[in-house]
């Protein structure tokens, strides 16, 4: 009868071989799981920044296309009254953000007045299913379109009317004290066909849109601040709180360019795109002392071949938006380009319209996008007044 083996066991040398082969196996495991992990992390910031910068864009864009609607062109883009310290210079920088200031007329607010207007007061027939903030801005035109005058609401008028319900008779409009200059043009209210046909000159509402990139301290990040695309009507609350609106959080930068078109040859010439050169008053730049065109003006008369905003036909856009967070593994320094990053450093801003390559915060991924708006009213050939 033959005796049984002795079990035999590992050696020492076999168990560590096996111990190395795991450790190999779970190592490749955990990196590939990582490297999974951190490529839909990149994926989903990436999805989130482009659809930051197609919110702001669509925003902007869809205001952007009413330019001018309504209004004599000369009056669409405002580059010296609203919220500008300097003319031309105030939407411009070549070391932050750009913003933009232009109007547009509300197509789906008509009224008429039912009483001889005064320096102070617009009465207009019947009631407002929406409330008029002060610093609105009306338009009134009697004359069908011949004499425009335009004037600034004082302080709210709450809404007074509700279909199916009847409106009331009438509905007073408090005016702001009179200037005599655009937007508060209020002495022509009591001259000429104003004061003898108004019950014939039709009021609309005008639309202020003024789009910059503001901090904003934001709840989710404990009050710290966050860069917004903000847009301002130029409308306050009767305690004076202005009315500002976030477009949407973390864009960080918003570029201009303005695009002139020579009417007979089709050559387009832009401004505000060449690195580290500003705009400025001026006929190679902004020339707000070119006369603007006016309504009868020939395509080709030389008043629409000059840099006045009148003769505005398209802005290029370009807006770069980050993530929320910072993201030590990468940042984005341009167009779709990544670079790998260490902890303490990070990409400079990229360089967009005539703002060249400046500082940013550290080790925010980021994407910059650009597009260009046509401006299809700017080129109209006559007051538009909607019986």
């Amino acid at each position: 009868m033959t005796a049984p083996r002795p079990t035999r066991g590992f050696t020492l040398l076999e168990l560590a071989v096996s111990l190395l082969l795991v450790a190999i196996l779970v190592a490749g495991a955990v990196s590939l799981l990582s490297s999974q992990r951190r490529a839909l992390t990149t994926t989903s910031g990436d999805r989130a920044m482009q659809e930051t910068v197609r919110t702001a864009l669509d925003d902007l864009g869809a205001n952007l296309r009413r330019a001018g609607f309504g209004i004599d062109p000369a009056l669409a883009f405002d580059f010296t009254t609203y919220q500008c310290a300097a003319p031309v210079t105030c939407r411009d920088s070549i070391a932050g953000p750009d913003e933009i200031v232009f109007y547009a007329r509300d197509p789906l607010f008509k009224a008429t007045i039912s009483a001889t207007p005064s320096a102070t007061q617009l009465t207009i027939a019947g009631g407002l299913q929406a409330p008029l903030y002060r610093g609105q801005i009306l338009q009134i035109m009697c004359g069908a379109g011949s004499d425009v005058a335009y004037v600034t609401v004082g302080s709210k008028v709450a809404a007074n009317w509700t279909p199916p319900a009847a409106a009331p008779a009438s509905t007073a409009i408090p005016l702001l004290a009179a200037t005599g200059a655009f937007p508060q043009q209020n002495a022509k209210l009591t001259s000429g066909c104003f004061s003898t046909g108004w019950s014939a000159a039709r009021v609309y509402r005008l639309d202020r849109f003024r789009y910059a990139v503001l901090p904003y301290a934001d709840a989710d990040l404990n009050g710290v601040d966050r860069p917004y695309l903000m847009l301002d009507r130029g409308l306050l609350d009767d305690d004076g709180t202005s009315r500002i609106e976030p477009v949407v959080a973390d864009v960080e930068d918003l570029q201009l360019e303005y695009v002139f078109v020579n009417p007979t040859t089709g050559v387009a010439r832009a401004v505000g795109g060449v690195s580290g050169t500003g705009l400025s008053n001026g006929a190679a730049s902004i020339d707000l002392a070119a006369t603007p065109p006016t309504y009868d003006s020939a395509r080709d008369d030389a008043t629409r071949l000059t840099n006045s905003p009148a003769n505005i036909r398209a802005v290029r856009v370009s807006v770069i938006a980050r993530l929320p967070s910072q993201d030590l593994y990468r940042g984005r320094v341009g167009g779709n380009e990544l670079v790998q990053l260490v902890a303490s450093q990070g990409p400079a801003m990229p360089a967009a319209g005539n703002r060249p390559i400046v500082a940013a915060p550290n080790n925010f991924a980021r994407i910059k996008i650009q597009t260009t708006e046509a401006l299809r009213n700017m080129d109209v050939r006559a007051p538009f007044f909607d019986q």
